[in-house]
């Protein structure tokens, strides 16, 4: 990657890490929802409500902890075995727990959310996997972490309106969502013109 790419990429994914805190104190933050959550595995009455919201403790984090840890790796500009393995560990225990919820709603029968949005958190989490397993075999070793980055970062950018819109729609303060939208992004961007300025100069 360029230089400048590579320092957009950071910035981008520096500002989506730092919008799970914003805005302060806001109960439907990602900070917020965790930390509601966190509060329910300790009240929970049963073990499987406590692996249910450990679950989603780790859904609501997940990505904020991908994009700064993957800004870590990025700055260093290595794209080692160990930055690699990072990406898989981390999508791997962010899907899990939604697929496992999607499955368990799914043999529950329950009517909420809609069976299609039940689906999609069953095999969505799979599907990506895969793709990023082809993307990893496909791409060069040395541009192996940005191309997984991106993949997870168009992920992201859809998941970040989607909250955006929610809380939006909800009447609730959703610039916290708008500027980890902007973030995510951002750092696409700079990997795919860093990518393309270094494909230019070899």
């Amino acid at each position: 990657m360029s230089r400048l790419g590579r320092a957009v990429a950071v910035g981008g994914l520096i500002l989506l890490a730092a919008s799970f805190f914003l805005p302060p104190g806001f109960y439907n933050s990602p900070r917020g929802r965790f930390s509601w959550s966190f509060q329910a595995v300790s009240l929970s009455e049963t073990f499987g409500e406590m692996l249910a919201f450990s679950g989603i403790c780790l859904v609501i984090v997940y990505p904020y902890f991908w994009a700064l840890l993957t800004a870590i790796f990025l700055l260093r500009g290595r794209s080692d075995r160990r930055a690699v393995r990072f990406q898989f560990i981390c999508h791997l225990a962010g899907g899990l727990p939604i697929t496992a919820i999607g499955l368990a709603l799914l043999l529950s029968g329950s009517d909420f959310p809609v069976p299609a949005v039940q689906w999609i958190a069953a095999l969505v989490p799979a599907g990506f996997i895969l793709l990023l397993l082809a993307g990893a075999i496909f791409a060069s070793p040395a541009r192996r972490l940005p191309v997984l980055a991106a993949g997870s970062l168009l992920l992201f950018s859809f998941l970040q309106a989607i909250l955006l819109y929610s809380v939006w729609l909800d009447g609730g303060s959703w610039w916290g969502y708008l500027l980890g939208a902007g973030g995510a992004v951002s750092a696409l961007f700079g990997i795919v013109f860093g990518l393309f300025r270094s494909g230019r100069r070899t």
